[in-house]
């Protein structure tokens, strides 16, 4: 238990989102279920499967440890019986959220594309799927990558299904023992904003960092500036929700879930992601070069590239009416950047 934690493994449910230590493991010759297969009165480095029928013995060795096999076993969630990969590894959870039609999507199809071959391929990291319906996941990512288009998050009717899906794979090297186990939440934003979730997101309880993505055409002093410039199809895939909603509904999730109250401040790092900034040259104003170029106007005042780019983020929503919404992020956020 020690090594677990010091190593920080547990086990996140990709279904449920329960967090538990160790997985509930089955034995391999009567299925019989065991929920807490560790070292104890029962054995040391093994224990004896006696079954579930009680008129029919089984006799299996089975490990109870990380070192000595117990990993290699069958598993499912303790919470909700999900069949499960983890095989004890470090998770990394990552939550995207904000409203519909924001680029959640989009962002997750970047991000996934753009780590698997420009930052694992080149290390020479392995990359592993968690189960074959995340490789169908990767399949869809690809062909939206190279297409320049993502469909809408679907919003399951079903009340048994996870309203939270994620992709998730193991990253798998040299400076990674135990390996990685990469989770990136996506939620639809319908959902999202009308907290009407089929399952409770205890993913915030134990999530490394969130990602809150904004449209910023759907902030309406930005929206009557560049509406001009927008093509039809920019027009019509702009978020309808209010900014202040989204955000209020996302502190409102937090409570919930933590337990936060409003004087409290989460340590979780947040990234506020203003997206679409390809449409209406909106990049001029807080893109790369824009960046770049306010860094060569006043190198003694700008001197890091992030730093920059949190200046002049926050400086363009400011100056657009959400200042109250920066404030909220600082409130609740010690540890923010946008």
């Amino acid at each position: 238990r020690l090594y677990l934690m010091r190593k920080r493994i547990f086990t996140a449910c990709h279904e449920c989102k329960e967090k538990s230590l160790i997985p509930t493991y089955i034995c391999p010759k009567c299925g019989a279920r065991h929920t807490n297969l560790t070292p104890g009165i029962y054995g040391i480095l093994q224990r004896t499967c006696v079954g579930e029928d009680p008129d029919s013995y089984c006799g299996q060795k089975l490990p109870t440890t990380f070192f000595n096999g117990r990993r290699k076993l069958e598993a499912i969630c303790p919470h909700c019986a999900t069949p499960l990969s983890d095989r004890e590894t470090v998770p990394i959870c990552i939550p995207i959220v904000g409203g519909r039609s924001v680029g959640k999507t989009a962002f997750i199809t970047a991000f996934s594309k753009e780590f698997i071959d420009k930052v694992a391929t080149p290390n020479k990291w392995e990359i592993e799927f968690y189960n074959d319906k995340k490789a169908d996941i990767y399949k869809e990512i690809e062909r939206d990558y190279l297409n320049g288009s993502t469909r809408m998050t679907d919003r399951s009717q079903d009340i048994e299904k996870a309203s939270s899906v994620s992709f998730s794979f193991f990253v798998k090297g040299a400076p990674f023992s135990p390996e990685r186990l990469v989770h990136v939440y996506d939620i639809a934003g319908e959902v999202f904003t009308d907290n009407s979730e089929n399952e409770m997101q205890k993913q915030y309880e134990y999530c490394h960092g969130i990602v809150l993505i904004i449209d910023p055409f759907a902030i309406p002093l930005v929206r009557n500036r560049y509406e001009s410039q927008l093509t039809p199809q920019d027009i019509a895939g702009i978020g309808k929700a209010d900014m202040n909603k989204i955000v209020d509904s996302f502190f409102n999730k937090l409570r919930e879930v933590m337990g936060l109250r409003d004087k409290d401040m989460s340590s979780i790092p947040l990234a506020v992601v203003i997206s679409k900034i390809d449409s209406a040259g909106i990049m001029n104003e807080i893109g790369e070069q824009a960046v770049e170029k306010k860094m060569q106007m006043h190198p003694k005042q700008f001197k890091d590239k992030y730093d920059t780019m949190d200046y002049m983020c926050r400086s363009f929503l400011k100056e657009h009416g959400l200042e109250s919404v920066i404030n909220n992020v600082d409130f609740k956020f010690k540890d923010n950047r946008y």
